[in-house]
């Protein structure tokens, strides 16, 4: 709204109208204005004249205004009329020779509408002193509004861009050493109104600078000022609101005509973040530095384009080029890392890099080098073909590693297992030999003892009777324990053969074997129906064979054995408990007794070979079953263990894979 003047066109009207033109003369010179005058007859509230801009401007023709039955405020915007009825009432005490003004929108006949700036004044007064008729002069002012909004607009979008980027502007005048800022630059400095400042100057700017980083800045403005050097700069500062962020400065020099600084204009934005990913990445890199050091690898990027390689600096390391900043960014191609083989080892290395580029997706491959200072060694490298939609090599992604201690070690760690695998088949040859050449003098010592027994009895007396006996049951435990070492012996000697076998087959075998003692105990086996799983059928049925003998043997005094075969799929939590290949299907079979039981102190010992719990004339046998199970199940690349507690049975749990790995 705007405050009441004299000098417009409405005064003007006036004085014509005061000095008598006639209607005609009157019209002539309105139209001839490039504004709507209209004149409101304030008595009636309605329009008594209106000139033809009202047609040029807005469109509506006479037949319109007449059909408005002379009420102005259907021009005027719905959203406007309350608001214009009230300046309306402003005139009721302007003097004759003032002049009032107001803002509003009036409709076009098309539909929209324009903004106008419309000035009025009392032409005519009634007999009480009231307005009579008022004269207006709207303008309009469409243009000058929306170029002001637009300009709003600019200077938002400015407001709003800084605020997004973090950035902000600023100007330092030379002459005064005042610096005009934008409002991101308040914002960065922890200002949140400008209003707090309201005259800064390069003092204020600086004093916000970090202490360290101050001489450096203070020498690049006095540089810019004296000399008119622009520069570039990151550093610290810290705002009026207690918050440090890390900024970057760039400048540009107005100079005057004689080439004196006239003035310095800079952009500053927060770089806090980017610093922030920076030192995560240096941290990183150093790290992964760290790593590759430890490791002693590297990796590696080849472009086919340019046919070069990117090395991190692990692979420089590996190549034994200690100082890697003088290979900082450098890019090196097959000729260097040829260059570190001999002939023969360079044309097979480009032959296996050529025939994986034409055909694979994957390779691996393992070559020999020579370092910088000579050092042999042989590397691994792992590569990843990346190609693009039709299949043409774009890029190859790999690590490198030394393996050359791990392959020395894996040498020196076969010839053990070889040497060990020798004693072991050493052993076992002797134990089978001496084994079968001790049951030749048995079988002698067991015939002269009957012989003896049956023709000398009577002469050797009661005694002699008792010590003949003695011998005849030590050669028949010595036997017993030379049949189980051939067999323990027996049990991988050759090499098995695996096949997919069901278990309810070896497991009927040994019940068959064992029917009459199961008779004479009258003992009850419970069993599942079993699944079929890769193994050694013989192996399975001497499995169970010993498993329910010895359930058998240690049965409780006049209660009947009762055993129970069980089995189940291994869950994934319990491959984890036993640390086994968490890929592969593994069964659980639990063959479970109600015999007498051990100590738990015991679950582990039982399956070592020769060791005894009880003495042989209370249970007999040579305490080479169990070792024997356990020979088995290692074979078949499981686990056995025992669960048991004294007088209340004993359970044996062997867990076995479905399939056979190599």
């Amino acid at each position: 709204m705007m405050h009441p003047g004299k000098d417009d066109h409405s005064n003007h009207f006036k004085l014509l109208l005061e000095e008598g033109l006639d209607g005609n003369l009157f019209e002539r010179i309105t139209d001839f204005f490039p504004a709507i005058i209209y004149v409101y007859d304030a008595e009636r509230k309605q329009l008594g004249y209106v000139n033809k801009q009202l047609k040029e401007v807005l469109g509506y023709s006479i037949e319109d205004v007449k059909g408005w039955d002379g009420d102005m405020l259907k021009m005027v915007f719905k959203d406007d009329v309350d608001a214009v009825k009230q300046e309306l009432s402003h005139y009721e005490e302007l003097t004759d020779d003032a002049s009032y003004s107001f803002g509003c929108r009036f409709n076009r006949k098309e539909g929209d509408f324009f903004h106008f700036r419309v000035k009025g004044t009392v032409l005519r007064r009634s007999p009480d002193g009231k307005p009579g008729s008022i004269l207006f002069v709207a303008q309009d002012i469409t243009r000058e509004v929306n170029s002001e909004a637009e300009v709003k607009a600019s200077l938002q979008l400015i407001d709003d861009s800084e605020d997004l980027l973090k950035y902000g502007t600023w100007k330092l005048d030379i002459g005064t050493g005042k610096m005009k800022m934008s409002r991101g630059m308040y914002k960065l400095l922890g200002y949140p109104d400008e209003k707090e400042v309201p005259e800064p100057d390069l003092a204020l700017f600086l004093n916000h600078v970090d202490k360290e980083a101050l001489p450096d800045l203070q020498g690049m403005f006095d540089d810019s000022i004296i000399r008119g050097k622009e520069f570039e700069h990151s550093y610290e500062i810290t705002g009026e609101d207690g918050i440090t962020k890390s900024v970057s400065s760039k400048t540009r020099v107005v100079v005057n005509e004689d080439g004196t600084v006239k003035s310095v204009l800079g952009i500053t934005w927060d770089v806090t973040r980017y610093y922030s990913l920076y030192r995560d990445l240096l941290h990183y890199k150093n790290m992964v530095l760290e790593k590759e050091l430890f490791l002693n690898n590297g990796s590696w990027e080849y472009d086919v384009a340019t046919g070069t390689m990117e090395w991190s600096e692990g692979m420089f390391h590996l190549f034994g080029y200690e100082n890697t900043t003088e290979y900082s960014g450098r890019k090196v191609d097959r000729a260097f890392m040829n260059s570190h083989q001999s002939v023969e080892e360079a044309i097979k290395s480009n032959e296996s890099w050529e025939h994986a580029l034409a055909t694979d997706d994957y390779f691996i491959r393992e070559e020999r080098i020579a370092t910088r200072s000579g050092e042999s060694k042989l590397i691994e490298t792992y590569g990843k073909i990346i190609r693009d939609k039709k299949g043409v090599v774009e890029k190859v992604l790999g690590t490198t590693r030394d393996i050359t201690k791990l392959r020395e070690y894996e040498l020196k760690l076969e010839h053990k297992i070889e040497e060990l695998a020798r004693s072991n088949r050493d052993l076992e040859e002797f134990a089978y030999v001496a084994s079968h050449d001790l049951q030749e003098p048995l079988r002698k010592i067991a015939t002269f003892s009957e012989r003896l027994s049956s023709r000398f009895s009577e002469l050797l007396g009661t005694d002699g009777g008792v010590y003949l006996e003695r011998m005849k049951g030590a050669s028949e435990n010595m036997r017993i324990l030379i049949d189980n070492l051939l067999e323990f012996s027996r049990t991988t000697r050759n090499e098995p053969y695996f096949e997919k076998i069901d278990l309810n087959q070896p497991l009927n075998n040994a019940l068959k074997e064992l029917e009459l003692k199961m008779e004479e105990t009258k003992a009850i086996v419970i069993s599942d129906n079993l699944p079929q799983i890769q193994a050694v059928k013989s192996q399975m049925q001497q499995l169970f064979n010993n498993l329910i003998s010895n359930a058998v043997k240690f049965s409780k005094p006049g209660l009947p054995p009762e055993i129970q075969i069980r089995y189940r799929i291994l869950p994934a939590e319990e491959k984890k408990r036993f640390n086994l290949n968490g890929v592969m299907n593994y069964i659980e079979l639990r063959v479970q007794d109600n015999g007498i039981g051990f100590e738990k102190e015991y679950e582990e010992r039982i399956f070592k070979i020769f060791q005894r719990l009880h003495g042989k004339s209370e249970y007999p046998g040579s305490g080479i079953g169990l070792a024997i199970c356990k020979k088995i199940v290692d074979h078949h690349k499981g686990i056995i263990y025992a669960e048991s507690e004294r007088g209340k049975g004993s359970s044996f749990i062997f867990i076995l894979p479905e399939k056979q790995y190599s």
